[in-house]
């Protein structure tokens, strides 16, 4: 077994000069170990100083042990406090990333139901529109059935106020005419408008089915 110069002098009590001493003078002999270290074998030590106290090497290699030990120790600590660290960490993330889930689709739960209320005030202004429409037609059927009376009824006597009751009735009924032309547009508007808000709100119900059929580890980590 090769030991150092430091080793070689606490095993046979001599001074490290004169061990160099004896290794330049070619009475001790010794190696070098890969990082160019000087190294004497035992029984090279036992030839040149007699006997030796192996019991120094025996005391570092136990140290060195203790030292091992008692690292591997401090090791294993910081290892586990690490572990609980890292742990701890990863609930708080867990957690966070829970509650942002929830609100999202909170969220998403009070933009339906946002859409679901601007619908029903849709649906009741085009049933009012629906409605006076209605009531604008039974006009005009009216004062059709007053021109086919004044026609039925048509004297010379009252030609005059005939003629200027059938202008009246004409000028209604071109602004009826008018009036029924812009019902037409609002109400192709309105529904163009409730099929957007219908797709719109289908569309959200569908994202929000997806995510509730999601398993738990899978919204956690998408």
């Amino acid at each position: 077994m090769n030991v150092s110069i430091t080793q070689a002098h606490k095993m046979t009590g001599v001074a490290r000069s004169t061990i160099y001493k004896d290794m330049d003078e070619g009475r001790l002999s010794y190696t070098e170990n890969g990082r160019g270290k000087k190294e004497i074998m035992v029984s090279e030590l036992q030839r040149v100083y007699g006997n030796i106290d192996q019991t120094a090497l025996t005391k570092k290699n136990t140290n060195r042990q203790q030292n091992n030990t008692s690292k591997n120790v401090s090791d294993v600590a910081n290892s586990s406090n690490r572990t609980n660290q890292d742990e701890t960490d990863q609930v708080a993330v867990l957690q966070e990333r829970i509650l942002s889930l929830k609100n999202t689709i909170e969220e998403k739960e009070a933009f339906i139901d946002d859409l679901k209320s601007e619908r029903q005030k849709t649906r009741e202004a085009f049933e009012e529109q629906v409605e006076g429409l209605k009531q604008s037609l039974d006009k005009a059927q009216e004062g059709y059935n007053q021109i086919t009376k004044l026609l039925e009824n048509k004297t010379t006597e009252n030609g005059a106020e005939w003629e200027k009751t059938a202008k009246a009735l004409e000028n209604r009924i071109s602004n009826q005419e008018k009036n029924e032309k812009e019902r037409k547009e609002r109400e192709e508007k309105l529904i163009e408008e409730n099929k957007k808000i219908k797709h719109a709100l289908s569309k959200k119900q569908k994202e929000l089915a997806e995510e509730q059929n999601k398993g738990f580890f899978k919204k956690l980590f998408g």
